[in-house]
């Protein structure tokens, strides 16, 4: 019997919402008959979006629905709680035991759908954030909730203290759908004070620095730039630092200009970055009106004056200083970058590490934006999620060579590119390629067809620049500037391959002919799927294929149509020198 007992409070327990430790219980519904005094407020009640008791489970829940997948019903279902008495309470926080499940597409952000509201004394109606849901498919679509999965959803309202306070959960809804909100037991909690700590005033975020961790703060905005919101978490940045705020966000997007006024708790996260729990306030938004596109509200610093923009939008050049890069969701994790360029620069938001360090904070939807300059020595390290700008220019219709830190995709529609075969008695030999990606660090011939000052790639990861060997030369490639051996032909903007001056230098992102012994043939000729060009001249064989072939001698004599019946020389075919 004790054994049957045992168990069976073990059982009641694990359903249980429990406080925290050093916390005491204010309210709870894990009584009999703990809904009793919750009032509905069905603002729109379309089909059956209200509040209820679901069956002998116990267990309250909500639904809305529409009976024709074509119609837009709405539902707006308030469950109101009594008023409790928070005299002398703080470190509020409110844990609800739930589950949801919907038929047809996911929202985003359940915050804006199944949401949970405070009100102090005789106040408005404050939304906070709910921290986790669990999506449940268990029990089909039944109104039985007895099977679904359930999860502790936490609401951290510890930014409030008052008299009298009232929390409610809502249903918004509007669509075709099914949807589905079950909570069976909710509770209050926190801990009890002789006196409440009252908010420190700041007018710039600059003051939060010398603030002290869990102290309440009431920061008032006169115009502050929202960089970045993710998940019920947005960036706010006011030229004197950065703010990372914890709430959910409904009227609060990227590139927002804000204003008014924000309290709540403050904490700091692993490196340093001043976080806000329990947010709430009285802002106002507004689009900026000199917001055009990301990439041109990026403000280039330099160290000297970096110091001087944080928490903007900064270019900025980390000029044999140690940079440290991260993003408030831990994507990046605090990658130190050591550069030995001062054109070697990263975007993102200006900030600084605890010992004063720069750091960039790149949000990670927004990617790490590197800028790789050609004529200069870069110490690459592995970046992931990684987006990358390789200043290469390339000309419309004329053949480049090309090496790259990224995989480069090659669509038809925007060019086309060759790889490199062999090379016998000074041919170098190449296979088109119009489709498919070529890996980084591969050498490779591409012809765009449209002119570009740079080469946009992702997913930066260092790989060691690959030599492709061929014969009497190997093709090389090079992602720093590289000083080849004598002997080295490269390919000039002008579409003429040439030999390199001795001590000459190939910049970074290209490829160069290198011989593979001193008594390497002079090299005389590219050819692109079998059409072989002279020297002065790169054309592909797609160019000559179909057309006309009428052959001439260099002294312009017309020698006939069919190059395979003429003996070894050099021909001028449609205007092209060719060596047979």
């Amino acid at each position: 019997m004790k054994k049957k007992l045992l168990l069976g409070m073990a059982m009641l327990l694990s359903m249980a919402v429990l406080p925290s430790y050093g916390q005491e219980t204010i309210f709870t519904t894990e009584v009999l008959n703990g809904w009793s005094g919750f009032t509905n407020n069905n603002v729109e009640d379309y089909y059956s979006g209200r509040w209820r008791v679901g069956g002998d489970s116990g267990y309250l829940g909500t639904s809305a629905y529409s009976d024709d997948e074509n119609d837009s019903g709405s539902a707006d279902a308030w469950l109101i709680s009594p008023q409790i008495d928070i005299t002398n309470k703080d470190s509020l926080k409110i844990t609800i035991d739930h589950s949801y499940m919907f038929k047809g597409s996911s929202w985003g952000n359940m915050n804006q759908v199944l949401s949970s509201w405070v009100k102090l004394d005789d106040g408005d109606w404050i939304q906070f954030k709910i921290s986790e849901y669990a999506e449940s498919t268990k029990g089909g679509y039944s109104w039985s909730p007895v099977n679904y999965n359930y999860v502790n959803g936490v609401i951290d309202i510890s930014s409030l203290h008052g008299h009298q306070l009232q929390f409610a959960f809502r249903l918004k809804y509007q669509g075709s759908y099914n949807l589905k909100w079950y909570i069976r037991s909710c509770v209050l909690t926190g801990i009890t004070v002789t006196q409440h700590d009252e908010p420190v005033q700041i007018s710039s975020f600059s003051e939060i620095k010398n603030l002290v961790e869990n102290q309440l703060i009431e920061a008032s905005i006169d115009s502050a730039w929202c960089h970045y919101t993710y998940r019920n978490k947005a960036i706010l940045g006011d030229g004197t630092g950065i703010l990372l705020l914890d709430l959910p966000l409904s009227n609060l997007y990227y590139h927002y200009n804000v204003s008014g006024t924000i309290k709540g708790r403050l904490t700091r996260r692993w490196d340093g970055l001043p976080e806000l729990k329990a947010a709430y306030g009285d802002m106002v938004t507004s689009v900026r009106e000199d917001y055009d596109d990301w990439d041109m509200n990026y403000k280039n610093v330099s160290i000297s004056d970096y110091y001087d923009n944080l928490g903007t939008m900064v270019r900025a050049t980390l000029d044999h200083v140690d940079g440290v890069i991260d993003d408030p969701f831990n994507n990046y994790n605090g990658i130190t970058i050591n550069t030995v360029s001062q054109k070697f620069e990263v975007c993102g938001i200006a900030y600084v590490t605890n010992d004063n360090r720069p750091r960039i904070l790149v949000p990670s939807t927004l990617e790490l934006y590197v800028i790789l300059n050609d004529d200069v020595n870069i110490v690459y390290e592995n970046i992931p999620n990684a987006m990358i700008r390789v200043m290469r220019r390339l000309y419309s219709g004329k053949w480049h060579t090309l090496c790259l830190p990224m995989s480069f995709n090659v669509a038809s529609v925007y060019g086309e590119a060759a790889l490199f075969e062999s090379c016998d008695d000074g041919v170098m030999t190449f296979s088109s390629k119009t489709s498919g990606t070529i890996p980084a660090g591969t050498p490779f011939l591409y012809k765009s067809k449209v002119n570009n000052n740079y080469i946009y790639g992702e997913n930066f990861t260092y790989v060691s620049p690959q030599t492709v060997n061929g014969g009497d030369y190997n093709f090389v490639g090079s992602l720093n500037p590289v000083q080849p051996a004598d002997g080295t032909y490269y390919l000039s903007e002008g579409n003429t391959i040439k030999p390199l001056a001795s001590g000459g230098t190939i910049n970074a992102f290209r490829a160069y002919f290198e011989p593979a012994s001193p008594n390497a043939a002079k090299a005389r000729a590219i050819s692109i799927d079998g059409m072989t060009t002279a020297i002065e001249d790169i054309v592909g064989g797609e160019e000559l294929l179909g057309l006309p072939q009428k052959i001439y001698t260099v002294g312009g004599q017309y020698v006939g149509d069919d190059l395979n019946a003429l003996p070894k020389g050099v021909y001028l075919v449609n205007g092209k020198k060719i060596i047979k």
